[in-house]
C-alpha cells in the first residue's frame, strides 16, 4: 500500500517527508523480518554467498583468497538541503589475494587484484548541494574499474613491508580503522586529504609505492609516493600510461602502539604530506578576478603544497581478554599548510561498539561527530556564485556532521545498517546552480552489505 493513501488528511509536503522517512526503513525492516521468520530473501542471499565461501575455502589450499562486497546505500533527506529527495547508490568490489609463496615459492610475496563497479544517484549533489558524501558507496564515475593491481613483499620476519603497483594513497595514510563503519564518507577516506591534500583515492588508483618498517614492537615508520594523474577518473584504470601525470603525492607517518596484541591495544599516528602537482585557487580565475562572478578557469599555482594529520584509536573496554566484543574510541584531524585550499581543517571523533549486547556479539553500534572548516577563499567563491545565481551569500565556514548507526548481522556475510545523519551548515560546493543556502539536513537511510573477506 502506498504511504500517501495511509495519510490522506496530511498536507502533501508532510506526506512527502513521511514517505522519504519510511522508504529506507521499509527496506531495512523487510530484511530483518525475513531473517527472523526465514523468508526467501536472506535464504537466496545465503545460497550464492555460501557457494562462494566454499569456493574460496577450496582455493585457499592453492594460495588464492577471494573477497567480495556487494553494497547498497538507501538514503533520503526528509528535512533540509536544497530540496527533499531520496536515492540509492551502491557498488560491488571483488578481487583476490594470491599467496606467491604457495603458487611460485616466492616467500613473503602476495599479488593483490581488485575490481569495482558502482551505480546509483548521489543524494548529496542531487538534493543537498554538498560535496560531502552521505552515501559511502557513491562515486561520480560509474565505469568498471581496475581498483588495485599490486605486489606486496614482506621481509625480515615481516618487519619490512613493501607494496608497489596500481594503488591509492588514502588506503594507507591518515585514516582510522573505524571510518568505513559509517555511511558518511568523512573518514573513509579522510575528506580533507582527498579533496585538499590531493591524495589518490579508491577506486581511482595510479602508480604508487608504500614502505612500512616495524622499527620496534611499539614504533612503526611508513612512507609512500603516488602518481597524481587527473585523467585517471575518466578511464577504467587499464591505461597505465604516465603521460598525463602532473606530480607526486608523498605522505609519511610514524605510528606508536601501546599494548600491541593485547585486549586493549591503542595507537597514535602522526604524519604529513607533500604534493608536487599544480593546484587551483578556489577564489580567483586565471586573470586574478573573482571566479564566482567572472567565471573562467581557476588561477593555477605551480605546486609544492603540504599538510599534517594526527590520528588515534584504541579499545577502552572488553568484557574478557579474548572476547570479540569491545568498545573502541577514535579520532583524526588534518590541516593544510597554506590557505589556497577548499578546507582549512577537519576533525572527526567517534566510538564503535562491537557486540553491544551479549546476545548480539557480531552487531556494531557506531557514533561519529565531525567538524570541517572551509577556507575564506572557498566560502567567498561559493557566496559569489550564490549571488550571481540570484540569491544571497552568507554561507558559514563551519560545518558539523553527526551520525549514528546500528549494523545488524542477519547471518554471516549479511549486514543491514539503519543510519541517521545530521548536517549543520551544509555547503553548496556540489551545485553550481545553487541560488540559496541549504537548510540544516536530516538524512535517514539504510545500508545493506553482502560479502565475505
Amino acid at each position: 500500500m502506498h504511504i500517501k493513501k495511509l495519510l490522506p488528511s496530511l498536507p502533501s509536503s508532510v506526506q512527502e517527508r513521511v514517505r522519504l522517512l519510511a522508504a529506507p526503513a521499509v527496506w531495512g525492516f523487510a530484511l530483518l523480518a525475513g531473517a527472523a521468520f526465514g523468508s526467501s530473501g536472506p535464504a537466496l542471499a545465503a545460497g550464492p554467498l555460501a557457494a562462494l565461501q566454499r569456493a574460496d575455502d577450496a582455493l585457499l589450499v592453492h594460495g588464492i583468497h577471494v573477497r567480495m562486497a556487494l553494497v547498497n546505500n538507501f538514503a533520503a533527506n526528509p528535512v533540509g538541503g536544497e530540496r527533499q529527495g531520496a536515492g540509492v547508490a551502491g557498488g560491488v568490489v571483488f578481487g583476490a589475494d594470491l599467496n606467491l609463496a604457495r603458487i611460485v615459492s616466492r616467500q613473503g610475496a602476495t599479488l593483490h587484484v581488485t575490481f569495482a563497479q558502482y551505480w546509483g544517484r548521489s543524494l548529496s549533489s542531487d538534493f543537498i548541494g554538498t560535496a560531502n558524501k552521505v552515501q559511502n558507496y557513491n562515486y561520480p564515475f560509474k565505469q568498471f574499474e581496475l581498483a588495485q593491481f599490486s605486489l606486496e613483499q614482506k621481509l625480515d620476519h615481516d618487519r619490512l613491508d613493501l607494496l608497489v603497483g596500481r594503488i591509492n594513497a588514502t588506503a594507507h595514510f591518515a585514516r582510522t580503522p573505524y571510518g568505513c563503519r559509517f555511511e558518511n564518507a568523512l573518514d573513509c577516506p579522510l575528506t580533507l586529504t582527498d579533496m585538499t591534500g590531493g591524495f589518490t583515492g579508491f577506486p581511482y588508483v595510479n602508480w604508487g609505492g608504500r614502505v612500512r618498517f616495524q622499527a620496534t614492537p611499539a614504533i612503526a615508520l611508513k612512507a609512500g609516493a603516488f602518481e597524481i594523474n587527473p585523467t585517471r577518473v575518466h578511464n577504467s584504470g587499464f591505461d597505465w600510461s604516465t603521460e598525463a601525470a602532473t606530480g607526486v603525492i608523498v605522505p609519511a607517518e610514524i605510528d606508536f602502539t601501546a599494548g600491541r596484541g593485547t585486549a586493549h591495544e591503542r595507537r597514535l599516528a602522526v604524519g604529513g604530506w607533500y604534493n608536487s602537482a599544480p593546484y587551483p585557487d578556489p577564489f580567483l580565475n586565471s586573470n586574478g578576478r573573482p571566479r564566482g562572478f567572472a567565471g573562467g578557469r581557476p588561477l593555477i599555482y605551480s605546486g609544492g603544497r603540504g599538510g599534517a594529520f594526527v590520528e588515534a584509536d584504541g579499545v577502552v573496554w572488553r568484557p574478557q581478554t579474548r572476547s570479540a566484543r569491545n568498545l573502541a574510541l577514535f579520532g583524526v584531524t588534518a590541516a593544510p599548510f597554506d590557505g589556497h585550499e577548499t578546507y582549512a581543517f577537519q576533525g572527526v571523533v567517534g566510538a564503535s561498539a562491537t557486540g553491544p549486547f551479549a546476545a548480539r556479539p557480531h552487531d556494531q553500534f557506531n557514533l561519529m561527530a565531525a567538524y570541517i572548516r572551509f577556507t575564506g577563499s572557498e566560502i567567498a567563491f561559493l557566496d559569489d556564485r550564490l549571488i550571481k545565481n540570484g540569491g544571497h551569500g552568507g554561507l558559514s565556514a563551519n560545518q558539523f556532521i553527526f551520525e549514528v548507526n546500528y549494523a545488524v548481522r542477519i547471518r554471516p556475510g549479511l549486514f543491514v545498517t539503519p543510519v541517521v545523519q545530521y548536517i549543520v551548515n551544509p555547503d553548496t560546493s556540489a551545485d553550481p546552480g545553487a541560488s540559496s543556502i541549504p537548510a540544516n539536513v536530516l538524512v535517514v537511510g539504510a545500508r545493506v552489505v553482502l560479502g565475505f573477506r
